[in-house]
């Protein structure tokens, strides 16, 4: 009973003997003997060929050797001379077999239910072996149970046929059943290209089986999106498929055409589930079983509506269609099965980008150009060069303008840090000479040990790092970088580097990678030889030129997409700034810069908590208890006392370096709940301007900022009048605000301390100190904030020249007069700057959003917000615009591309964003939806 578990392939000492009809030539490598078709045949003869190997020319002997061989039965070495013999069955089991077989809409061939049957009388003890092997020899009749055959039809769903009565009884097992199930799951891809292999005669594919047994000896690996998209296509048109038969045929039709060569086999054994079956395959897999699929293209789909297109092929074919995707950044296919506009609504949504490659049963429509068999078989997209320029050209154009590059924290991943350490002293030899010792240690001494910088590395360059990229490649451009980069000091002085030869040296690295053997490698080269360290040196243009129109012809879509977006950066430079390789920013996750001052600003903070609990003691002797810095006799325990005075410390440490302790300073606690809901409030009042507007955020974004602003202001001043359901703003009737004022040089510690010239000191409680532990007390220390009121030229802080400590005030407080204490940074920075963190998960929190606050903070001429208008809408210096100048951009994309003028005007309507609309000059006015459907865009 064991041998039913014992699923496993052949070992090396069962290995099938030399064949005289797949014997290699001597000193031949297998690998290298060519395909079975000196020229590709029609797509229907591979399905007939498939067709005969799979039932045709099947034999029950055949199938019951190759079921012993994945048993690891010995029977299958006594059957392998015999295996093209046919097997004489008897009148009875002939006749039971014939009833089984007669409706042609089981497709359960007789031969392979002759199989089983032997096989279970075997294991049964009711054949033996020898008596099998001496029939099939001389060709006499054998017979199988009737417990084998009952077995047998329940195994493929079908009832015993009137004639089993007169088979004999059998033993009936109760384990055979399972037994079959699991020798049936169990037949791995490559047990079955080994079958067709032999069955074939084709010693190029049996080498490709045994090469691949080498690399999985199991033989099992994943199926892949085209199996997986192909299988419910056979199983609704009534074929029922194991998957891992399908993709053995699949991989036998692209070995016999030589569509897969040995270099492919390392790739099939790591991830056959990213290896494309080419669809020439499919179409023969789905026809071996009678299922006729026809190849198709759309003729031209770029100005159409992919959802449209998809949903109205997959509404003309009754079981659906298999259509073609790619990944965005990726290479390869990706197909999914289409059946209707969910289905269709749902894969666009993944971010997949329609190809216009289709797989369907015979359609008759005006958008589809049928495919030949060699297009079939290639592994390219077979639209012409000018379609898939303009198709990567359209995507590649919105991705730079409204898309950045992604960057990724170095100190936020140790493990990445620790790799680019490795990296740049592997390299340390490559650039001995281009940069002194002293500043290449300098350099590494920063990125290792200084954690008052950060940097942000581009993505593709921590690609490149985590796909094992050449080390001095990687190395090279990154030391460029930080070489030029100002905001980087090494100790000890100037940085030390011969910037022309190091240019050289990098440049020369480049020309190495995007000639790398490797696609992905290709790929992050040219995503990375547009960047802002490389446009400003000399001839650096005509070298990017030449390397991305390389990069065009590449076999790669990956790395021909990679160098359509970086030709769009090159053209848009003028316009858009390009990406930075690397950009130091202050650390933000540096543990605290707290550490220098424990001795001279801790300590003595731990002895004024002493002494104010001792103080608070007098009083009441139950006061200690409970505090969130005590134990549970009263008593204060250092670590978790050290929070209230590292804040307490940040809070001075702040006030000095903004030099605002030389004048009055107003500050107020707030809890992050109620905090949170400002912040929400904050972003509800610029959505209810856009819908008073009847604009969206972006459409704000394209007005003239001071009328923006005026129209903000006026909704503001509205809402403090009233009662809003959500309050953008501190203060106000209904809520008092406690504020706590320090006198110009007053210590902010646990005591208030104001200096006295040519005299002691004087020392009051705090009243925010005693305020924060209240607040301790209910909330966690880390969600109370603490507030600095501030004042602009537009919005002076005025109302608040009482000289008491503590006061409350019903004053309405704005969001751009309060400024947040970042503790760990020891510093104070905008409130609105910090939003996002402190947002609850239903707050719109888009680009636009982010781009108005930066303009209600800042004003015009803000960063963040000018940033977004440049690359929302253009020319940064026209805010009368709303889209690009494409009557500018598309010429010379036409040039860089080398498309010719007749391509400009297409060029235009393909480039140009769906729904553009007139910028309405006169915010006040209200739109008319209608009318702006009838009036051209400006």
């Amino acid at each position: 009973m064991a041998w039913w578990g014992k699923l496993r392939g052949r070992t090396k000492d069962s290995a099938r003997p030399a064949d005289p009809v797949i014997a290699a030539p001597v000193r031949t490598d297998p690998l290298d003997l060519p395909p079975a078709f000196a020229s590709l045949p029609a797509v229907a003869e591979m399905a007939a060929h498939l067709r005969r190997l799979a039932q045709g020319e099947r034999t029950a002997v055949r199938v019951l050797h190759n079921l012993a061989r994945s048993s690891g039965l010995p029977l299958a070495q006594r059957l392998e001379p015999q295996r093209t013999r046919a097997l004489q069955l008897g009148g009875v089991q002939r006749q039971c077999l014939d009833e089984l077989t007669r409706d042609a809409s089981t497709r359960i061939h007789r031969e392979t239910l002759a199989a089983f049957c032997l096989l279970i009388d075997l294991k049964s003890g009711l054949l033996d072996a020898d008596s099998l092997v001496q029939a099939v020899e001389r060709e006499e009749p054998v017979s199988f149970s009737k417990a084998s055959l009952q077995t047998v039809v329940e195994l493929f769903g079908q009832t015993l046929p009137p004639s089993a009565a007169a088979l004999p009884e059998g033993t009936a097992d109760p384990d055979a059943l399972s037994g079959l199930e699991r020798l049936r799951a169990g037949r791995a891809a490559l047990d079955v290209l080994e079958d067709l292999s032999l069955d074939s005669g084709s010693a190029r594919t049996f080498a490709y089986a045994q090469a691949l047994r080498e690399r999985l000896p199991a033989g099992h690996f994943r199926v892949n999106d085209e199996q997986l998209a192909l299988l419910p296509l056979l199983e609704s048109a009534g074929y029922r498929v194991n998957p891992h038969t399908l993709m053995a045929l699949c991989l036998f039709v692209d070995i016999e055409t030589g569509n897969i060569c040995k270099q492919n086999l390392d790739r099939i054994a790591e991830a056959a589930d990213t290896f494309d079956s080419s669809m020439y395959s499919m179409v023969a897999a789905a026809g071996a079983f009678g299922l006729e699929l026809n190849g198709y293209v759309v003729e031209d789909p770029l100005e159409a509506d992919p959802l449209e297109t998809l949903s109205g092929l997959a509404s003309a074919a009754p079981a659906g269609v298999l259509a073609c995707f790619r990944k965005r950044g990726e290479s390869g296919r990706w197909w999914e099965r289409l059946q209707g506009l969910d289905d269709c609504r749902h894969t666009l949504s993944l971010g997949l980008e329609f190809t216009g490659l289709v797989l369907s049963a015979p359609v008759d429509s005006e958008r589809l150009r049928p495919l030949p068999d060699q297009s079939l078989l290639g592994r390219t997209d077979v639209l012409s060069r000018e379609h898939m320029v303009l198709r990567w050209l359209r995507d590649s154009v919105d991705g730079v303008i409204h898309r950045e590059p992604g960057t990724i924290s170095l100190r936020s991943d140790a493990e990445l840090q620790a790799r680019l350490l490795s990296v740049l002293r592997e390299a340390a030899g490559d650039v001995r000479g281009l940069i002194a010792d002293s500043t290449l240690e300098g350099l590494i001494e920063v990125l290792q040990r200084d954690s008052s910088i950060d940097l942000l590395l581009i993505r593709p360059l921590v690609e490149a790092l985590r796909a094992g990229a050449p080390a001095d490649w990687i190395a090279l451009r990154v030391l460029s970088a930080l070489c030029e980069e100002d905001r980087v000091h090494v100790p000890g002085g100037l940085k030390q580097y011969d910037l022309p030869r190091l240019w050289a040296r990098s440049s020369s690295a480049d020309a190495r990678q995007v000639s790398s053997a490797v696609p992905l490698h290709r790929q992050l080269a040219v995503q990375l030889l547009v960047t802002r360290e490389q446009l400003p040196k000399t001839g650096a243009r005509q070298l990017l030129e030449y390397h991305l129109h390389a990069g065009l012809e590449d076999p790669d879509p990956g790395v021909a997409r990679a160098a359509v977006e970086g030709l769009v950066r090159l053209t848009m430079a003028d316009q858009l700034p390009l990406p930075a390789l690397l950009q130091p920013i202050p650390n933000r996750f540096a543990a605290s810069e707290l550490s220098k001052l424990e001795v001279e600003r801790l300590a003595p903070l731990m002895r004024e908590l002493e002494l104010w609990l001792a103080q608070q003691k007098e009083k009441d002797d139950l006061f200690p208890l409970g505090l969130p810095f005590t134990d549970k006799e009263g008593k204060i325990v250092p670590e978790h006392a050290r929070p209230w005075l590292e804040l307490l410390a940040s809070l001075e440490q702040a006030s000095q370096a903004d030099s605002s302790r030389r004048r009055h300073r107003y500050y107020c606690l707030l809890p992050g709940p109620e905090l949170r809901a400002m912040g929400d409030a904050i972003l509800w009042t610029w959505a209810e301007l856009a819908k008073r507007l009847s604009r969206s955020l972006e459409e704000l974004t394209g007005l003239v900022p001071r009328e923006l602003m005026m129209e903000y202001r006026l909704l503001l001043a509205e809402l403090m009048e009233g009662d809003p359901p959500r309050r953008p703003f501190l203060g106000g009737e209904s809520r008092k605000v406690t504020i706590h004022h320090f006198a110009p040089y007053w210590t902010c510690g646990v005591f208030m301390i104001e200096p006295v010239p040519a005299g002691s000191p004087l020392e009051w409680r705090s009243p925010m100190f005693e305020e924060l532990v209240e607040l301790g007390r209910r909330i966690d220390l880390r969600d109370v904030f603490l507030l600095r009121l501030t004042g602009s030229p537009e919005e002076p802080l005025t109302g608040l020249d009482t000289m008491d400590p503590v006061f409350t005030t019903r004053k309405i407080l704005t969001p751009r007069q309060l400024e947040l204490l970042q503790v760990h940074q020891a510093r104070f920075v905008p409130l609105l700057s910090q939003l996002p963190p402190m947002l609850s998960g239903d707050s719109p929190a888009s680009e636009a959003m982010w781009a108005l606050l930066d303009l209600y903070q800042y004003g015009e001429g803000a960063p963040g917000w000018q940033s977004y208008r440049r690359s929302r809408h253009g020319r940064p210096a026209s805010p009368r615009t709303r889209e690009p100048a494409w009557e500018e951009i598309a010429p010379a994309l036409a040039e860089r591309f080398r498309l010719g003028k007749e391509h400009i005007p297409r060029l235009e309507r393909v480039l140009r964003p769906p729904g553009v609309v007139a910028v309405n000059r006169d915010s006040s006015r209200q739109r008319d939806p209608a009318a702006e459907r009838a009036e051209p865009a400006e």
